[in-house]
């Protein structure tokens, strides 16, 4: 089944993978795609699936019964992720940053008590831990460190960004002064933390981030870069940028914004999820007029700085 966007790399791997393999791609109507996944699959008769698992989280085992198995990807998975579809069907949990295409660690078969936060062991790449300030120096085994990718599944550079391809990928660092074979020594810092898993089998569990970077949909986002352009609307006297773990706004991008008053020193504090336009909580002393003008000027601001998911 090919639900994702062409834009996204797991699209290659839904169609080739599937063609190589002598299967047959199910291509969804786009209409489908975002509203009717279930019926979909169905009607395609599909029975593999590649998704992120907010998208997962949407469907259950007895709307699809014709799947027999799914990748799961793009975002963190779940407990639940893995306790509703482990003992259902073929359960498998990959890493790959785009800069890595297209994925390049998977686990073996999950069950129920699987550890979602394990990113498997390496397909066809190397994957090294190192401190997260000096990627020259390798972690030992149980210290956190971030995580290193290497070998043929490497982007060449970001397109006429030579700054950025500087920060991001490193070349021949010391660790590497005694290895026999240095024919792939050139590494993509992915920002990830993880560690090397107590049992030793090679495999890595994820961390968390060294910076600000979040997911939300699959779709990464620089807190960072959000609140910055926040901060460059005249609207507001404070801005912060976040993703619940928990609560009513748990996995969705909200702003807690502190708007400027007429007199520019009454504010009003208020919280703005990201998804819909309309659910906000306030405490405020302004009109809602003046809200709601101040929120349109800064939505607007945002929707010519920013990519529309963030």
């Amino acid at each position: 089944f090919q639900f994702a966007s062409y834009v996204f790399d797991v699209s290659v791997s839904d169609m080739f993978t599937s063609l190589t393999r002598g299967a047959c791609v199910c291509v969804p109507s786009d209409h489908d795609r975002m509203n009717n996944i279930a019926s979909a699959i169905n009607s395609l008769s599909a029975n593999f699936v590649s998704l992120t698992p907010t998208v997962a989280a949407l469907l259950h085992p007895d709307d699809v019964p014709g799947l027999k198995g799914m990748v799961l990807g793009g975002e963190g998975p779940t407990l639940e992720n893995v306790r509703l579809w482990s003992d259902k069907i073929d359960l498998f949990l990959c890493y790959g940053p785009a800069e890595c295409a297209i994925t390049c660690s998977s686990t073996e078969k999950c069950n129920p008590g699987s550890d979602p936060s394990n990113l498997g062991l390496p397909l066809g790449a190397n994957i090294l831990l190192v401190d997260p300030e000096d990627h020259n120096t390798l972690v030992p085994v149980g210290c956190v460190g971030e995580i290193l990718i290497g070998g043929p599944v490497l982007a060449r550079c970001y397109l006429d960004e030579p700054d950025k391809v500087q920060a991001a990928f490193v070349k021949n660092p010391k660790f590497i002064e005694g290895w026999t074979d240095k024919s792939h020594c050139r590494f993509y810092k992915t920002g990830d933390l993880g560690f090397y898993n107590p049992r030793r089998d090679g495999s890595i569990s994820f961390a968390g981030r060294k910076d600000n970077q979040v997911k939300v949909r699959g779709q990464r986002i620089e807190l960072g870069e959000v609140e910055f352009h926040m901060y460059a609307s005249p609207e507001l006297h404070h801005a912060v940028a976040a993703v619940p773990a928990s609560g009513h706004f748990k996995g969705r991008l909200v702003a807690l914004l502190t708007l400027v008053g007429n007199d520019d020193t009454s504010t009003a504090e208020l919280v703005s999820p990201a998804r819909t336009a309309g659910d906000v909580e306030m405490e405020t002393r302004f009109s809602e007029q003046h809200v709601s003008s101040a929120l349109a000027n800064l939505k607007k601001h945002l929707a010519d700085k920013l990519p529309q998911y963030m």
